[in-house]
C-alpha cells in the first residue's frame, strides 16, 4: 500500500503542477484537492477494511465508516464548489489520479506476478 500511495502522491503532485502551468491557479487548486480527497479516501479505506479482515471492528462499524467517509466527502466538495467556487473540472481532474497511479503502479518495473 505504501508504494501507491508514493506513487498517488507523486501523479497528484505532477497534476496539480501542470494544471497550474496549463489553466493557472484556480484550476490547479481543483486538481489538488481531488487527488487529496482520493489519497485521504483510499487510506481511510485501507484502514477499515484492514481492521474488519483482521476482525478486529464488527461490519457495522465498517459501514460506518464507509457512510461517513462518503458523507464527509460529499460535504467537502459541497463547500469546495459552491462556497469556495473551486474549477469541477479541476476537481474531477484530480480525482482521475487515482486512475492514473493505478495504471503507474501496475506498469512499474520489477513487479511480481
Amino acid at each position: 500500500m505504501r508504494g501507491f500511495l508514493v506513487i498517488l502522491t507523486g501523479v497528484g503532485a505532477a497534476l496539480t503542477v501542470a494544471a497550474y502551468l496549463w489553466r493557472g491557479v484556480d484550476f490547479a487548486e481543483g486538481v489538488l484537492l481531488g487527488c487529496a480527497l482520493v489519497g485521504l479516501n483510499l487510506y481511510w479505506m485501507a484502514r477499515s477494511v484492514s481492521a474488519a479482515m483482521q476482525a478486529q471492528a464488527p461490519r457495522v462499524r465498517v459501514a460506518v465508516s464507509y457512510a461517513l467517509r462518503f458523507g464527509l466527502s460529499v460535504l467537502v466538495l459541497y463547500a469546495a464548489i459552491v462556497e469556495l467556487g473551486m474549477h469541477p473540472m479541476g476537481i474531477v481532474v484530480g480525482v482521475t489520479s487515482l486512475l492514473i497511479a493505478s495504471v503507474a503502479y501496475a506498469l512499474r518495473p520489477g513487479r511480481r506476478h
